[in-house]
């Protein structure tokens, strides 16, 4: 027995190429959704891990083939830029920082902040209160303390002035502990986010099929 199937009205070649263009602009419509989808998670991640927006919007996504181009192999690839990807790849593993011969200066919350909201380093600080930060060591822990300083009522640090000094209302207050090492604490996940786009992508085809059929 022989079956024969005929398509009245149109070729079944173009056919054929009418209904793979509509299955591959539903997927590369649907890869985009989750892609841009999975982006805005990270980056609301980061932001409410107290990371910042500028490290947010380091995270990148960008769909291939770049749309209106669609394709049944399309793919989204989120990525950052090479200091953003070790940031947030270091605080998703929680690796430890060892100082390469030297110690690690960690702040302290008397560090005030500078640039991008970042804590100023130990340099920066010398240079903030023109003064030398002088090493002390405190119950076998060193650190690097600014002498002849006050605190405020709201406990900001300021450089005592001269009148002070003389008065011998000043103190000393760390601004660093030094650590050979120090492990960083996980604080983000985006691995978990990717998963979970990567689950909803049949749902965001099969819905951008049903769009494209209207």
């Amino acid at each position: 027995m022989r079956v024969v199937a005929r398509i009245e009205g149109i070729a079944p070649s173009e056919w054929l190429k009418t209904r793979s263009r509509v299955v591959a602009q539903a997927i590369s419509i649907g890869i985009d959704a989750a892609g841009k989808g999975a982006q805005q998670d990270i980056r609301a991640m980061i932001r409410a891990a107290g990371m910042g927006q500028r490290l947010g919007n380091a995270v990148r996504q960008s769909t291939f083939p770049k749309l209106p181009h669609v394709s049944m192999r399309a793919a989204s690839e989120i990525s950052a830029s090479s200091n953003a990807a070790d940031i947030i790849e270091a605080f998703s593993e929680g690796v430890t920082i060892r100082g390469r011969g030297r110690y690690l200066a960690i702040p302290t919350a008397a560090v005030p902040r500078g640039r991008w909201n970042a804590k100023l380093t130990p340099r920066e600080v010398e240079t903030r209160f023109l003064r030398k930060l002088e090493l002390r060591v405190f119950g076998g822990k060193p650190a690097l303390v600014l002498v002849e300083a006050r605190t405020t009522r709201g406990g900001s640090v300021r450089g005592a002035t001269r009148a002070q000094i003389a008065r011998g209302r000043t103190r000393e207050v760390v601004m660093f502990w030094l650590q050979d090492s120090v492990t960083l604490p996980k604080r983000l996940a985006p691995r978990p986010i990717a998963a979970s786009w990567a689950r909803r992508l049949p749902s965001l085809i099969d819905r951008a099929a049903t769009s494209l059929k209207r």
